[in-house]
């Protein structure tokens, strides 16, 4: 917003490409318009940003063509030998292809691990697409994986020779090769953060978050960067953040298929070339919040600057994240709102409706971004985001609606409604409630009796909170689930340990696949075949996957932690 053209602004952009061209400095020769009019280019493409000093890949609606004469080249020439700041390069899966483009990619990841900037490719041991250069584990760039440089054991490599700049670049922060422990790591990580500065690539920068944000990826296979302590080794996944106002921060990574830890970190400066400097870590937790191992940063105080999110692993855990961020100027002053409705709610449009609900419905949505339009004080100072579905029912019946899975703290509210003209006019709102039921701040409403009618069922958040959420609807008969113990109690018990000695067949063709200790697998039950017939433990009538697995002996853990 605050655009300035002048020969300071046209000399660090002169600045900025000399030294990302592996430069010294340089200056400003010309460029092709003034970037606070029009732009060059439309699209995607790296860009020196002024703003914020950071080179990142983007697409902006103003900039520039600058010409610079560079000036204070120095180069060194980098030979891999498998430690971490000079890998060896190789694939791990796909088609090997080995090209100048490859080669050129090998070499720039060698001089940037090498803490150097990237000149050009010279010279390779063998063609890592037939034979290898070594045998055993050492470090390698992962070619499949794009840039990963990874501590492994491969069969498809070279040793690399490449020209770096001495000036610009980064440095890696090197680890040492992982070892087997000698006794098992803790549970849970302390929370004290580390206070040593490190750095950041701007390669390494995966995207940035804003409030109201959410963001999925995986860790899997991405570099390890940040040293926590001895209780992590795992990749990372980074975002930066700019906090304009100091405000309450919540970060959650509920719904994450691994075990993630956070941390959150200042940036107190930005290098040239785009890297960022960080600052000693303003929080840092494992496992804290709701969410069992999906950890969850409630209200963090953060002010007025730039910072960045980390999304780690406990020891050596990665894969699929999802990170939604929310915020405010003041922290919730409760925990949760009662559960005694209001009366009347006046009228939503039938533009508002999201969709019509039925006994077997499951939907799904995100709230960021949706009108505030229900009332719900004086019993709270909710001013999140709504979605609206509108509920028939022919057959009184027993109804629950759960938002299991959601990403965000839920709140349901369920009117009677009548369909006057273009609008639902609502009456008495017949249950609300914010964290019922067993899925923690995701509300569920369970076994509501609903007579013949027309209903609005209302996905809201505690607060401000908004997001990506899940409702799941089932009804039965009018006979509620028995709430209280008969006067005379059955026996208890449970499923035996045994197994029956034969429950029937599999064909082939319905396995979905097999398993070995320490895969993860995913997938969806929906619409899959029900042949499993677990008689007295259960009426269950659900669809089911099928895996097999070869066990050698020893105890088995499986877990489906994460599953909506």
């Amino acid at each position: 917003n605050n655009c300035s053209w002048t020969p300071t602004t046209q000399q660090a952009c002169a600045r900025s490409l000399c030294r990302s061209s592996g430069y010294s400095t340089g200056t400003f020769m010309a460029s092709s318009n003034n970037p606070c009019n029009t732009s060059f280019v439309t699209g995607s493409h790296y860009f020196h940003v002024m703003d914020t000093g950071l080179v990142v890949y983007n697409d902006f609606i103003l900039d520039s063509q600058v010409t610079a004469s560079c000036t204070g080249a120095a180069t060194v020439t980098v030979v891999s030998d498998g430690t971490a700041a000079r890998p060896y390069c190789s694939w791990n899966s796909g088609p090997c292809v080995w090209n100048s483009t490859t080669q050129t990619e090998c070499a720039q990841s060698l001089c940037e691990a090498s803490g150097y900037g990237f000149v050009r490719y010279v010279a390779t041991s063998n063609n890592p697409c037939d034979t290898s250069f070594v045998s055993g584990s050492y470090y390698f760039v992962i070619m499949s994986q794009r840039f990963t440089i990874s501590y492994t054991s491969l069969f498809a490599d070279s040793q690399i020779t490449a020209l770096c700049s001495t000036t610009g670049g980064f440095c890696l922060n090197a680890t040492a090769a992982p070892t087997a422990p000698t006794v098992a790591p803790p549970t849970s990580a302390p929370t004290a953060p580390p206070t040593s500065a490190t750095v950041i690539p701007a390669t390494a920068v995966t995207g940035d978050v804003t409030c109201g944000s959410a963001v999925t990826g995986n860790t899997t296979g991405a570099p390890h960067l940040i040293a926590t302590s001895s209780f992590s080794s795992a990749p990372e996944h980074i975002y930066t953040v700019s906090v304009e106002t100091t405000a309450y921060y919540t970060f959650n990574t509920c719904g994450s298929l691994f075990d993630t830890w956070l941390h959150i970190y200042p940036v107190t400066s930005v290098l040239p070339d785009g890297t960022l400097v960080l600052g000693t870590a303003l929080r840092s937790c494992d496992d804290c919040g709701s969410c069992g191992v999906q950890t969850v940063f409630d209200e963090v105080d953060i002010p007025a600057g730039d910072y960045v999110i980390i999304i780690d692993g406990y020891s050596t855990s990665s894969g699929q994240y999802t990170l939604l961020a929310t915020c405010g100027t003041a922290p919730p002053t409760a925990t949760g709102a009662p559960t005694a409705p209001p009366t009347d709610a006046g009228s939503i449009s039938v533009s508002a409706i999201q969709g019509d609900l039925d006994c077997t419905s499951s939907v799904s949505g995100n709230t960021t971004g949706a009108p505030h339009l229900i009332d719900t004080s004086p019993f709270s100072s909710s001013s999140a985001p709504e979605h609206f579905y509108t509920l028939t029912v022919t057959t009184p019946a027993y109804y629950t609606f759960d938002t299991c899975g959601s990403l965000f703290d839920t709140w349901l509210h369920l009117y009677n409604a009548t369909l006057v003209g273009s609008s639902w006019q609502l009456s008495t709102q017949f249950n609300s409630c914010d964290d019922c039921g067993g899925c923690g701040t995701r509300t569920v409403f369970e076994d509501v009796p609903l007579a013949t009618g027309a209903y609005l069922i209302v996905v809201d958040g505690y607060s401000s909170n908004s997001g990506v959420y899940m409702l799941n609807v089932s009804c039965a008969a009018t006979t509620p689930p028995t709430t209280s113990s008969p006067t005379t109690p059955p026996t208890p018990s449970a499923p035996p340990t045994a197994p029956p000695s034969t429950v029937g067949s599999l064909p082939a063709s319905v396995i979905n696949g097999s398993i070995t200790c320490g895969q993860r697998v995913n997938g969806s039950t929906v619409g899959g075949p029900h042949l499993i017939d677990t008689s007295s433990f259960s009426s269950s009538s659900a669809p089911e996957n099928f895996y097999t697995f070869t066990s050698t002996g020893g105890a088995w853990t499986f877990d489906s932690c994460g599953s909506l």
